[in-house]
């Protein structure tokens, strides 16, 4: 059990060091992101033969799948990503049995089977519990537009007292982001198009509360641009900036937490190296006196 616990913890531990080097790697600008993957966001029509043997129905946790996966920044079609679902999830429990049949059989395996096992758990966890993973990923992602979202906002109130229209200005806070460039860059160049419409898309990009709350921000100073909402900017501000402290907190109680679990696993090999085997002959000792 300890065995298969230090392989989940070692599987965890080099995922989590694979993403961090992942998104390090610099990164070649993507222009057309909505043209080029728009296959990805229409609705998909698939067989309605094909969504009952897939156990597939058209109902809220559809919807509220929907609404988490635009939170993540993930646009996809809400079909689609239940189809791969499913086949994903057939794909794994055949795969498994057919190393279950193997391994009863005898076969010879091409990988240790404590591996497997780890993997075929994580992503069975993964699969069954996608929800909590989307609702992870889009908390990360939240707090990640909050930064920018704060940064941007200093930067508009820096522009309070300029002569610049709101387009100059939302141009000129571009070089500020990074996660969300693509959405303001959108905006920007569908301003001039309909800028009420431009101003929702961008909202519907976000998909997170503080992103509609700054989009809403966006649209009092286009339609008002005066002091009094540039004072409601500077409250806004102070409540990202709370939002910020807060997360840092939380953080740190994390790391915490996840500092003293890691501090507790050598105790652990401790216990199975040099305890257990007085146990286990202390046990032996009993049973030949009974």
């Amino acid at each position: 059990m300890l065995q298969y616990l230090s392989g989940c913890a070692l599987l965890c531990f080099t995922f989590i060091a694979l993403y961090h080097f992942m998104i390090s790697l610099p990164r070649r600008k993507r222009r057309w992101l909505i043209r080029k993957h728009h296959h990805l966001y229409k609705q998909k029509q698939f067989s309605p033969l094909l969504l009952r043997w897939l156990w597939i129905t058209n109902n809220n946790r559809m919807q509220e799948r929907q609404q988490l996966l635009v939170g993540c920044g993930l646009p996809l079609d809400v079909s689609l990503y239940f189809v791969v679902k499913r086949l994903l999830f057939i794909v794994i429990i055949g795969f498994s049995l057919l190393v279950y049949t193997a391994m009863r059989w005898g076969l010879p395996l091409f990988f240790q089977p404590q591996y497997l096992v780890v993997f075929i758990i994580a992503a069975m966890f993964l699969l069954i519990f996608d929800k909590m993973v989307l609702e992870v990923l889009r908390k990360q992602r939240s707090q990640r537009i909050i930064n920018e979202v704060y940064i941007l906002s200093n930067q508009l109130l820096y522009y309070s007292g300029s002569s610049m229209n709101l387009h100059n200005k939302l141009t000129r806070c571009i070089p500020f982001t990074s996660r969300i460039r693509n959405e303001l860059s959108l905006l920007v160049n569908e301003w001039y198009e309909d800028a009420d419409l431009a101003i929702n898309r961008f909202k519907t990009r976000l998909g997170t509360e503080e992103g509609h709350s700054f989009a809403e921000t966006i649209n009092s100073l286009r339609l008002y641009d005066t002091d009094h909402f540039y004072d409601l900017l500077r409250q806004r501000i102070l409540d990202y900036k709370e939002k910020i402290e807060l997360m840092k907190e939380s953080k740190k109680e994390t790391t915490s937490y996840l500092l003293f679990i890691i501090a507790g696993l050598p105790i652990l090999n401790v216990f199975r190296i040099f305890i257990y085997p007085w146990v286990a002959e202390g046990k032996k000792l009993f049973d030949s006196l009974n």
